[in-house]
């Protein structure tokens, strides 16, 4: 018996350089934009924060006018609930 889902989706077609522009836009790779640290961990829901450079730099790159010490200060003025740690995995900033 085969089932049928009760909706379909529409079928779309992309060439290589379509599906690699709506991954970068998805990024916040291209284009990069105004928006605050917070709204870029948002998007991306875990920033890997080990070693201690690599959100500065993670987040950097999607941020226009980044400057170092950007993700330190918005750490700062965030809740505590801001970093977790995964079970066997790398340290995030969520």
């Amino acid at each position: 018996m085969r089932i049928r889902p009760a909706f379909s989706l529409p079928v779309m077609a992309l060439n290589w350089d379509q599906a690699l522009a709506w991954r970068l836009r998805r990024h916040l790779l291209d284009p990069v934009g105004a928006c605050s640290v917070r709204d870029v961990v948002g998007r991306l829901a875990a920033v890997p924060a080990h070693p201690e450079t690599t959100p500065e730099l993670a987040i950097g790159l999607r941020r226009t006018g980044a400057r170092a010490g950007d993700v330190g200060r918005a750490l700062d003025a965030v809740e505590p609930e801001c970093l977790g740690w995964a079970m066997a995995s790398p340290l995030f900033a969520v």
